[in-house]
């Protein structure tokens, strides 16, 4: 049986040899991921020595490149900084990444993210070309391969509207582009762009999609990092991504998480977030007491409005004792039921959950109760 391969990221499918191709290419722009390095571990890391041609350099090159232990977003992000330092996505390098890429895909047919700089109007349609071209050549050289690119937006309003209306361009002008692109999807940092302000360019996507040619699906990376909000919180994104329209989310870590991972733990919740739950809360407020939650409406009004008093950007700290475990648990089931209800699918990426959301353990992975909930899951 032929694999599907329906969340991966076109330049996040490269090998070390495919990087040192890339270091010798063109001249690599090393402060991108120096600086990252630099602000996360407080130390500059080596960077042209990881590409000297010699097997200590490989050595270094590789541990330098694959993220293969439990830390976080930012730490990942360093990895694919190294990545982006010697990659310039120009319309020659293009197609000879997609050429080295479907090399080696053990997927029959597989769906690859891009996320291209929206600098100017026609660099941008002429990488999105370029990748098309590039696919279908590909295609024709490795024989038995379906590839698709589905295209990420930056979560800023402003950039991806532009971004959009770029994009759209291209697919009514181009057969190609119709045919390749399947797909734009919201990925990249989290914090700091709730779903809830996509609500509206998603409903004129969804618009767009009856009246154009080239009817594209939207994907969203949801609850995979929530270093700013409380797991609640996350779990409230999945569910308003879900319900704006998105057909397909990626990870959902927090609304499937086993909520024993963060026992005992005290964590911080910027007011912004704390004071979006509460409202929510109230709103769908009959419907969580009769899953069976607990929702205090005087209680979550008066803390309302003492946080109307706070900055959004500050925060306040909350425990994970017991009781809130609980709750936690009955919130997360009521948020699966949500986002059944809407039929949207799961992208599961177990790997990429255990390291980047450092679950610690297979146990605490949320694939688990996603299948007991009998949710649309693809891994």
């Amino acid at each position: 049986m032929s694999l599907t391969e329906l969340h991966t990221h076109l330049y996040g499918c490269l090998q070390p040899d495919d990087l040192r191709w890339l270091y010798h290419r063109k001249v690599p722009r090393p402060h991108i991921y120096i600086n990252s390095y630099r602000e996360y571990y407080g130390h500059d890391p080596e960077f042209h020595e990881l590409f000297h041609d010699d097997s200590d350099a490989r050595a270094k090159l590789e541990r330098s490149y694959y993220f293969d232990h439990p830390d976080n977003f930012q730490a990942f992000q360093i990895r694919f900084n190294l990545i982006i330092s010697v990659a310039h996505a120009d319309p020659e390098e293009l197609p000879a990444v997609c050429d080295r890429v479907l090399a080696h895909e053990p997927a029959g047919y597989v769906e690859y993210r891009m996320l291209y700089p929206p600098r100017d109007r026609v660099e941008y349609q002429e990488m999105v070309l370029a990748t098309c071209e590039g696919l279908r050549t590909a295609e024709r050289t490795h024989t038995g391969k379906q590839a698709r690119v589905a295209v990420s937006l930056f979560r800023d309003d402003r950039v991806c509207r532009q971004s959009y209306e770029w994009l759209r361009e291209v697919l009514e002008a181009h057969t190609v582009a119709r045919q390749y692109v399947c797909a734009i999807d919201f990925c990249a940092q989290e914090e700091g762009y709730p779903p809830a302000e996509k609500k509206d360019f998603v409903q004129e996507v969804l618009r767009s999609n009856r009246d154009n040619p080239g009817a594209l699906a939207v994907l969203y990376h949801v609850g995979e990092s929530y270093t700013d909000k409380s797991v609640e919180s996350a779990a409230r994104w999945i569910v308003e991504a879900a319900r704006m329209g998105a057909h397909r989310l990626g990870h959902c870590v927090a609304m499937g998480v086993r909520p024993e991972l963060y026992a005992g733990q005290t964590g911080r919740e910027i007011v912004r977030e704390r004071r979006d739950q509460i409202a929510f809360e109230l709103e769908h407020c009959d419907e969580l007491r009769q899953a069976g939650i607990a929702v205090d409406a005087d209680l979550l009004q008066r803390e309302a409005k003492l946080l109307a008093e706070k900055s959004p950007g500050d925060t306040v700290t909350y425990v994970y004792d017991p009781q809130r475990v609980d709750r936690l648990r009955q919130f997360q089931d009521w948020c699966m039921r949500a986002v059944g209800a809407t039929g949207a699918i799961i992208e599961s990426c177990p790997t990429s959950n255990l390291l980047i959301a450092n679950l610690r353990s297979p146990d605490n992975h949320p694939l688990h109760r996603f299948l007991e909930a009998d949710l649309p899951v693809v891994i």
